[in-house]
C-alpha cells in the first residue's frame, strides 16, 4: 500500500547522505513529521481524485516535508493554500509559521488573498503589481505606510484584501504606489546597504560558505569570504551569524559538502528507486480489474479454439489463436505503459529539478522493477489457454512462452516512448492506435502477399516476428498434422497411403522455417531501441528546465 510514510521513508532514503545511519534517517524524519503534525496521516493511502486519500493539504504538507528533510536554510513555497478551504488553509499556514519558530528557517511563500489571520502571521510582505514592488518591508508597518500615502484601511477590514484592493485600482493609484516605493527605497538605511553589498561580490570574490560543526558546542557559524579589498567593510557592516541549533545539531555532521552533484550513490539510488517502481506499479499493472480481465479473455480465448483437432482443417483456426495472442499482449502493454507514465512525469520532473536523483538510475529501475510485473499476465493468460486450445505441448509451451513476454516487453517499450514523447496524452493514443494497425496489417495473418514497395512495413513490425515465433514453436518438432480428407492443399496427400504431414512442410508453406531465435533477435533490438530512444526524450527533450519555460 502507498502510504504517506512510506512515501516519505523514501525520500528520505533518497536525499539524505549515505553516510548518515538508517536509524537517524528515520529519527530525522520522525521530527519532521512531529513539527508537521502528520503523524496522524502517515497509515493513509496518498491515492488520487478517483480512489481518495490524503486530502489536498495533507499532500501539500507531505510535499513540504520532503523538502525539509535536507534541512534548507531557506525554502520557497508556491501557494500552499490554492485548491484548499479557509480551514485547511489556516491550517497549513500555522503549520509553516510552527516550523519557522521552531527551526529558525526562513519560508518565503506566494499567496493570493490570504485571510486576516494568515496574513498576520508573516513576517514581512513583498507587494506586486504588475511585476513591479509596490512595497517591501516589516508586514506591522504596511497599513501605517499606505495611510502616509493618503489610502486608509477602513476599521476591523483585512489588512490584505485592502491592499490588494489599493494595487489593483486606477492606475493613477497604482503609479502613485509604485513612485512612493521607489522614494522610500532611496531614503531607506536599510535598502542602501544592501545596494552596496551587490557590488560585493565580483570575480575576485570567494562566495562560499564556512560550515563549521563543532560535536561539542551546539554552533553552526558561517560566513562569506571576501577578497582583502572589501574585508573591512564586511567585518563592519556585516558580522559573522552564529545560530543555535535544535534537532539538526545531531545529524548535520554527516553531511559532506562536496562537488557531488548526488547526495546518494548510484546503487543507493537504484535499489530505493526499485521498491518504489515495484510498489506503484504493482497495485496499476495487477489490479483486480486487470486480472478479471486477463482471467475473462483468456477463458474466451479458450472456449472459442477449444481443443483444436490436429488436421489440416484447422491449421488456421491454429494461426488465428497465435496472432490474436500476439496482437492483443502488444495493445494491451502498450497502451498501460503509455498511459500510466503521464501520472509519473510530474513527480519525476519535479525530483530531477531538485537533484534528487539521476536520470539513468529512474530509468533502469522503473525497466528492472516492473519487468516481473509485465511478465505476469501474459504467463497467466498464456498457462491457461494454451493447455485449453490443445497447443504443441510443453517444449512448445517454453517457446511461446518466451516470444510472448519479448513481445509484451516490445510494446511497452514503444508505449514507455510514447508516453515520453508526447506531453498530449490524445497524440500519444493516436500513434499507439496507428501504429498498432500498421504492425496487425503487418504481421503476416491478414496479408500474405504484399505489394513489394510495401515488404519493408512487415520487417519493422514485431507483430510479424511474434507470430512466426509462434508458428515455429506450435509445429517444429510436433505431431503430423492430419491431411484434410478433400481437396487438400497440400501435394503430399495426394499420394497413396499419406495421411500425415511432417512439421516441416507445413512451415515451410507458411514462411516459417526460419530458426526462431532470428524473430527473438528482432524483437530484443526493437526493445533495446524503443527503450534507449524513451531515455533519450527524457534526457534532452523533455528536461525539467524545459517544461518549466
Amino acid at each position: 500500500m502507498n502510504t504517506e510514510k512510506i512515501l516519505l521513508q523514501f525520500m528520505a532514503l533518497l536525499r539524505l547522505p549515505d553516510t548518515m545511519p538508517y536509524e537517524d534517517k528515520m529519527k530525522r524524519l520522525d521530527e519532521i513529521c512531529d513539527t508537521m503534525d502528520l503523524q496522524k496521516c502517515l497509515d493513509v493511502r496518498i491515492g488520487n481524485s478517483l480512489t481518495g486519500g490524503l486530502s489536498g493539504g495533507e499532500k501539500k504538507l507531505a510535499n513540504i516535508a520532503t523538502e525539509l528533510l535536507t534541512n534548507p536554510e531557506l525554502m520557497y513555497v508556491d501557494e500552499p493554500t490554492t485548491g484548499l478551504d479557509s480551514s485547511h488553509a489556516y491550517e497549513m499556514m500555522k503549520m509553516l509559521k510552527s516550523y519557522t519558530a521552531k527551526e529558525r528557517k526562513t519560508v518565503i511563500v506566494t499567496i493570493h488573498q490570504p485571510s486576516s489571520q494568515i496574513f498576520h502571521m508573516f513576517d514581512k510582505i513583498l507587494l506586486l503589481t504588475s511585476g513591479k514592488v509596490a512595497y517591501f518591508g516589516e508586514r506591522t508597518r504596511i497599513i501605517s505606510y499606505f495611510a502616509g500615502l493618503d489610502l486608509h484601511c477602513v476599521p476591523h477590514y483585512n489588512p490584505a484584501d485592502f491592499i490588494l484592493e489599493v494595487v489593483a485600482s486606477s492606475p493613477q493609484v497604482q503609479e502613485k504606489v509604485l513612485n512612493a516605493y521607489d522614494e522610500y527605497k532611496e531614503n531607506t538605511e536599510e535598502f542602501l546597504q544592501m545596494d552596496e553589498l551587490d557590488g560585493l561580490f565580483d570575480d575576485n570574490t570567494e562566495s562560499v560558505i564556512d560550515m563549521n560543526y563543532s560535536e561539542n558546542g551546539d554552533r553552526l557559524e558561517m560566513a562569506h569570504r571576501v577578497d582583502s579589498k572589501n574585508q573591512k567593510y564586511f567585518k563592519n557592516k556585516i558580522p559573522y551569524r552564529t545560530k543555535r541549533l535544535n534537532s539538526i545539531k545531531k545529524w548535520y555532521k554527516y553531511m559532506e559538502y562536496s562537488d557531488d552533484k548526488w547526495p546518494t550513490s548510484f546503487w543507493t539510488q537504484y535499489k530505493v528507486l526499485t521498491q518504489r517502481n515495484f510498489l506503484q506499479a504493482k497495485s496499476k499493472i495487477l489490479s483486480k480489474w486487470a486480472a478479471i480481465e486477463v482471467l475473462t479473455v483468456a477463458m474466451m480465448t479458450g472456449l472459442v479454439w477449444y481443443q483444436l483437432d490436429r488436421k489440416e482443417e484447422t491449421l488456421k483456426d491454429r494461426k488465428g489463436v497465435l496472432f490474436f495472442t500476439a496482437i492483443y499482449w502488444m495493445i494491451t502493454p502498450m497502451m498501460a505503459a503509455l498511459t500510466a507514465f503521464p501520472e509519473e512525469r510530474e513527480v519525476l520532473n519535479k525530483e530531477r529539478a531538485a537533484g534528487t536523483y539521476r536520470l539513468s538510475v529512474y530509468y533502469l529501475a522503473k525497466m528492472t522493477s516492473e519487468l516481473p510485473l509485465t511478465v505476469t499476465l501474459p504467463s497467466i493468460f498464456l498457462l491457461i489457454m494454451y493447455p485449453m486450445v490443445g497447443l504443441n505441448g510443453v517444449v512448445g509451451f517454453l517457446k511461446t512462452w518466451c516470444a510472448l513476454m519479448l513481445n509484451a516487453l516490445a510494446a511497452e517499450s514503444f508505449g514507455l516512448f510514447a508516453g515520453a514523447y508526447f506531453l498530449d496524452q490524445s497524440q500519444g493514443i493516436t500513434v499507439c492506435v496507428t501504429m498498432s494497425l500498421f504492425y496487425l496489417m503487418m504481421g503476416g495473418f491478414y496479408a500474405e502477399n504484399l505489394p513489394v514497395w510495401l515488404l519493408w512495413g512487415r520487417y519493422i513490425s514485431p507483430a510479424f516476428y511474434t507470430f512466426r515465433a509462434f508458428v515455429t514453436a506450435e509445429f517444429i518438432n510436433g505431431s503430423p498434422v492430419g491431411c484434410a480428407e478433400e481437396n487438400s492443399v497440400f501435394p503430399e496427400c495426394h499420394y497413396a497411403n499419406t495421411t500425415k504431414i511432417d512439421s516441416e512442410t507445413i512451415l515451410q508453406t507458411m514462411g516459417a522455417n526460419i530458426p526462431i531465435y532470428y524473430d527473438a533477435f528482432f524483437l530484443i533490438c526493437y526493445i533495446v531501441i524503443f527503450y534507449l530512444l524513451g531515455y533519450l526524450v527524457l534526457r534532452f527533450l523533455r528536461k525539467p528546465e524545459r517544461l518549466l519555460q
